[in-house]
């Protein structure tokens, strides 16, 4: 327990975080040589084999994954804090701990901080909800206002409203001036937003329907009555 309590304190780990800290212990002691056992670890006489510790870190200390461009936007980091707590038992992994959305992922190609820990105590302050004092004072504030609020703006402004959607022109100057004292109201119609159509450059030059008086609109149309049907009725004609 002395070794855990270390490792605890090295990088003011939280000791709710004692039962991942007495894993990285075993798993250290396994691989380092013991006075039972002369010029071998546990872990050698059991399997055999040499154990390597080039993988060893400080536990608690900061870790920087790199983060993809498909979870990032632009001017983004490329890289997200983590917090070591050993490594996986499964694979050639690390086991860290994201502080922010308070889960443990396994990855293996980190960059370490070990020099560095985790602020926990500033962490501990910004995720503490504040809880809001509403006491009988604010409310009483709160009415005393919305009684010294001038009814004769709100109704004018009101009427100054009514008269733009009836289509009315003639306003008041007072309903103009105790307009600003209402909420922005939207005159539009409700439902789907309308865009304004723009015709296409290659139409400035033609003549439309609009464009034509009564008399231009009936020669167009005898013109058209007039035009052959068939090819025989075509070749008659000089014209075509």
């Amino acid at each position: 327990m002395n070794m855990v309590r270390s490792v605890l304190i090295g990088r003011h780990v939280p000791k709710l975080f004692w039962l991942e800290a007495t894993r990285w212990c075993i798993h250290i002691i396994n691989r380092t040589p013991t006075t039972t056992m002369q010029d071998k670890t546990p872990e050698e006489a059991w399997g055999g084999i040499k154990p390597s510790i080039a993988y060893f870190r400080v536990f608690g200390c900061i870790a920087h994954v790199h983060t993809s461009y498909q979870h990032r936007i632009k001017l983004d980091g490329k890289s997200k804090r983590y917090v070591l707590l050993g490594v996986s038992d499964e694979s050639k992994a690390y086991r860290l701990f994201d502080p922010v959305c308070q889960k443990i992922i396994i990855i293996r190609d980190v960059i370490f901080e070990e020099e560095k820990s985790w602020d926990w105590e500033q962490h501990n302050k910004t995720s503490q909800h504040t809880a809001l004092d509403w006491s009988k004072d604010t409310t009483q504030d709160s009415n005393t206002e919305k009684q010294t609020e001038p009814h004769g703006a709100e109704n004018s402004g009101q009427q100054a409203i009514k008269n733009l959607n009836e289509g009315n022109t003639e306003v008041n100057t007072n309903q103009i001036k105790n307009e600003s004292h209402l909420p922005h109201v939207d005159t539009s119609v409700e439902g789907r937003a309308r865009r304004c159509r723009r015709e296409p450059v290659w139409m400035i030059d033609y003549e439309k329907g609009e464009g034509l008086s009564d008399e231009d609109s009936e020669n167009a149309m005898t013109v058209i009555e007039d035009d052959p049907v068939t090819f025989e009725e075509a070749v008659k004609s000089r014209n075509w």
